[in-house]
């Protein structure tokens, strides 16, 4: 749904990319994910980085840009978490009207869990300067280590004592001896991370960490996430209705469950488009003869979505070159 503003702002898409990543001003372009507007700046070889720096380009419609009044475009990095946030003006493009870029950057120590990176153009209207008149989708950068979002912005993941959960999450005493809890409601579905579990929080939020730990850590981490995924995109297709003309499957209404479905089916059927790829789905889901053919393409789909393939090789990785220093440094004594 688009704001409405008590003035003109621009009709066309203002569109934003994250073109590079640097930490420490080592390159880890590799980390963004363009798909899903992420970058990913967890889990890397350096877990002790300071200084992260993003180049972003910002694109508004060239005759709006050319016919606005001072336009200027501004980045900014929020982060609930840390309670921080910080801007910074981008450079125009002298050479193309209406394209922006320019660098964000993000001191380590200020920043965890997600920040979220928008960018928007401001410009005078009216004779009213610095007037918002366009907005870019959002980017989020993923500092720290819960696991991912199964649809960014639709599911929260709260952290609670599963042993003294208060009276209005009392159902959560009866599952003190597990780790996690998923709610699937349809309206606003919610993970809960027991805070109960000794050492989960530790090894979930913890950046410090010996190699042997991070890949442990990983490896819950992938566990929850895929578990997550996979428990919700059932549940969607649970919700997937029938048109009684065609006889046709239609995707849920709840926007949640229709962007999981389309985000899963992407990695199931490479080939087919979203509606092609429902349909196909709710038939494999209806085949008497072999059932099963849906989990067997949501399991593997689902471990990718999570990328728990190249965590689970960064950690055998990781462990392996600690050991490798552990026998040297014996070998050396």
């Amino acid at each position: 749904m688009k704001t409405l503003f008590p003035y003109k702002t621009l009709f066309g898409d203002v569109v934003m990319t994250v073109t590079a990543v640097t930490i420490d001003d080592a390159s880890v372009t590799d980390r963004i994910n363009p798909d899903q507007r992420l970058i990913e700046l967890h889990g890397i070889d350096r877990e002790d980085w300071e200084v992260a720096q993003l180049t972003i380009e910002v694109t508004a419609p060239a005759a709006e840009i050319h016919d606005a009044k001072d336009p200027v475009c501004v980045a900014v990095v929020n982060c609930g978490s840390s309670n921080t946030r910080v801007s910074t003006v981008l450079e125009t493009d002298t050479n193309t009207v209406g394209r922006w870029s320019g660098e964000v950057t993000l001191d380590r120590a200020f920043w965890f869990s997600d920040a979220e990176i928008r960018c928007g153009i401001v410009a005078t209207v009216d004779g009213e300067s610095d007037r918002i008149v366009g907005w870019a989708d959002p980017w989020n950068a993923r500092l720290d280590d819960l696991p991912n979002r199964p649809v960014n912005g639709a599911i929260n993941i709260t952290w609670i004592d599963f042993s003294n959960p208060g009276q209005d999450k009392i159902y959560l005493s009866k599952f003190q001896e597990h780790y996690t809890y998923l709610s699937i409601d349809p309206d606003e579905p919610q993970l809960f991370l027991n805070r109960g579990f000794d050492g989960l929080e530790q090894l979930l939020v913890d950046r410090r960490r010996r190699s042997a730990d991070r890949a442990l850590h990983d490896q819950t981490r992938a566990s929850i996430a895929n578990t997550t995924w996979t428990a919700l995109f059932n549940s969607a297709m649970n919700a997937v209705d029938v048109d009684d003309a065609t006889g046709e499957p239609i995707f849920p209404a709840i926007d949640w469950q229709r962007s999981l479905l389309e985000t899963l089916f992407s990695r199931m059927y490479t080939d087919k488009a979203p509606q092609e790829a429902l349909a196909e789905a709710w038939a494999a889901r209806s085949a008497a003869d072999n059932p099963g053919v849906l989990q067997e393409l949501l399991m593997p789909a689902s471990a990718a979505q999570v990328q728990a393939p190249r965590m689970l090789r960064e950690g055998i990785r990781s462990v392996t070159r600690e050991n490798e220093k552990d026998e040297q440094g014996t070998t050396d004594e």
